[in-house]
């Protein structure tokens, strides 16, 4: 079994505003916020440099969508399925601006002009435009491209390369948890 990565990274985004943001978003779901360990749901944010990162313990890829909505920020989802295919998607307001699969047969797609990432939509996020498009282009492995891809946007690789399951193996920075049960009648 390969690498798993899933997170949405939000450019220049106020770490405060997101913790805020969020209970009001998840509670929407038929959750409600609590503390302790007695929590069906969790969502922990890390900020480092340019970017905040955000990982659902729920993983589901309408997170993305819906929390980008909420957000005035351009946001990254990286989503990293058993090593063998990586998916970049910028948002904006709830809307894809550009996406780039690696290997779409692997999630049962095809090769699309869509789905192919074009560097020139990503340049509110780096500057860096040629590098880029030169990870979307290159033959290398999904691992390989994920660690290349964050090295161009600047997010930290280890949060990049990062899901919600193995957070708690890193101990030197800060991170914010909400937790939240679901909503029992």
């Amino acid at each position: 079994m390969g690498e798993f990565a899933s997170g949405i990274h939000v450019y220049k985004g106020n770490k405060d505003q997101i913790i805020h943001m969020i209970p009001a978003f998840i509670q929407g779901r038929n959750y409600i916020a609590c503390e302790g360990d007695d929590y069906d749901r969790a969502v922990a944010i890390i900020e480092a440099g340019e970017w905040v990162s955000v990982f659902d313990s729920d993983f589901d890829e309408s997170f993305n969508e819906c929390f980008s909505r909420q957000i005035d920020a351009h946001c990254v989802a990286i989503n990293l399925v058993d090593g063998d295919c990586l998916e970049a998607i910028l948002w904006k307001k709830g809307r894809r601006v550009n996406t780039y699969i690696s290997d779409p047969d692997y999630l049962e797609l095809r090769r699309t002009k869509s789905n192919c990432g074009n560097a020139l939509r990503w340049k509110p996020v780096t500057k860096d435009i040629d590098n880029l498009q030169s990870v979307f282009d290159s033959e290398d492995d999904a691992t390989a491209k994920l660690y290349y891809f964050s090295e161009v946007l600047g997010i930290q690789n280890r949060f990049s390369q990062m899901h919600y399951g193995i957070i708690d193996e890193i101990d030197d920075v800060d991170i914010t948890y909400i937790k939240f049960r679901e909503f029992r009648m």
